[in-house]
């Protein structure tokens, strides 16, 4: 018999360790003596408990059974969950080995998820990993080691083949007029999207080489070879070549065009027209590989320190060149 805080309660410490994952019931039958006086329990009094489950695995991703999403990209992370909460003090990377090997390995184990570990990974395409855990020194935070037959349970993560390339290019297009300010270094950006490389023209055009029909009046437009205006811009070519463009997978990338060279050397101004479309190498690793139809995107570039205010007032505009 125990009392604390004014409370009476008995405590029992047994011969054996209980079973795992057991309800046990606790009964005191009517006609219990009390220790204070005569009157006995009038009614049975019971109490249940169920003991904690031993460590082991509930589930992994990705899963084969798991219909809605077997397998995953590569470089995708993974994840074990298991029943009981685990002692972050015994998680560390190297209890975990993979057939065959995956680079760039890293684990997470977090306290707002703590059933859960997380894997980061550079796995390669069309590849099952299988993990190989060191189930000993992993442990939950009852202090239990992992538990897991893994002939009776398999974990593997099935990795399937990267998706299909899809390149893109975007850009300003139209007739744009570059603010003054930056004439110092006048530049062009445009976005690349997984291209390995683009080619850029560059041309310097007068007021008279307008036509509607110019790719840069026909935003984000696709072309063909045959195509009038395509095949011979109007004006001065400058520049016709190859610009790797270094970006990574599936990851957008602002690429800067420098305009100075191809300005007036005093004044640095003029007219060009830029047009950028991927090479035909580029191409053919994209999953829209049509060369016949490719993606293309141009601008007329008006580089000029003249600029025009234009103010409303009582219905009437006012013109004033700087």
């Amino acid at each position: 018999m125990v009392t604390k805080n004014h409370e009476k309660y008995v405590a029992f410490t047994f011969k054996h360790d209980l079973l795992k994952a057991a309800q046990y019931t606790v009964q005191v039958s009517a006609g219990c003596p009390s220790a204070e006086g005569p009157l006995k329990a009038i009614s049975e009094w019971s109490a249940s408990f169920h003991t904690y489950e031993p460590l082991k695995i509930i589930d992994w991703f990705p899963n084969i059974k798991n219909t809605w999403q077997p397998s995953v990209a590569p470089g995708n992370s993974w994840t074990v969950t298991f029943n009981n909460s685990l002692d972050h003090s015994t998680i560390n990377k190297s209890l975990f080995k993979f057939e065959p090997e995956v680079n760039g390995l890293d684990i997470e184990h977090t306290q707002h998820n703590d059933r859960q570990i997380t894997f980061y990974n550079n796995s390669k395409p069309n590849t099952v990993y299988t993990p190989l855990m060191q189930s000993a020194s992993l442990k939950d935070i009852h202090g239990q080691a992992l538990e897991h037959d893994h002939s009776d349970k398999l974990i593997q993560f099935h990795v399937h083949d990267s998706p299909s390339l899809v390149g893109h290019v975007s850009g300003a297009t139209g007739m744009i007029t570059v603010d003054p300010d930056v004439l110092d270094e006048p530049f062009y950006p445009f976005m690349v999207y997984n291209y390995s490389e683009v080619m850029l023209h560059i041309h310097r055009v007068k007021p008279e080489h307008y036509h509607p029909n110019l790719p840069c009046f026909n935003s984000y437009s696709y072309t063909y070879e045959g195509g009038e205006l395509y095949n011979k811009l109007p004006g001065e070519e400058l520049l016709n070549e190859v610009v790797q463009t270094n970006c990574e997978r599936d990851e957008p990338k602002e690429i800067r065009v420098p305009l100075k060279t191809y300005l007036t050397k005093n004044s640095g101004v003029g007219q060009l027209i830029v047009l950028i479309e991927p090479t035909r190498k580029a191409l053919n690793e994209c999953e829209d590989n049509n060369w016949q139809h490719r993606q293309i995107i141009s601008v007329w570039l008006q580089c000029t320190r003249l600029a025009v205010d234009v103010f409303v007032s009582s219905g009437t505009y006012k013109l004033r060149g700087n």
